[in-house]
């Protein structure tokens, strides 16, 4: 598994990922919401897409980040929603993709 910052990933893939890991989670209702959500945060350029993909190219984990400024310039990285695959979770890889991020 490797980690990539705006993966050569489908943007389908990454609503399906946060829908199955959200739904598993939560509740269809919760994974069809962020599965939304995971999409169109995946069409618009300005966000980045990190991920961790396997060696078929299968997304594992994932997060989106933007950056913020304030009036004095301060900087600072938004970093949400995370998921992980339900089949890859107890892992490490929330931890090393927050890590990889940061």
């Amino acid at each position: 598994m490797h980690f990539v910052t705006n993966p050569n990933c489908r943007i389908e893939m990454f609503k399906a990922l946060f829908h199955r890991a959200f739904t598993a989670s939560e509740s269809d209702e919760e994974g069809n919401l962020i599965g939304h959500l995971a999409f169109e945060l995946a069409s618009n350029r300005e966000i980045q897409r990190h991920g961790i993909v396997d060696n078929q190219e299968h997304l594992c984990a994932a997060a989106f980040t933007s950056p913020l400024y304030n009036d004095q310039g301060i900087h600072a990285l938004l970093m949400a929603p995370v998921a992980v695959d339900p089949d890859y979770q107890k892992r490490g890889l929330a931890r090393q993709l927050i890590e990889s991020i940061t």
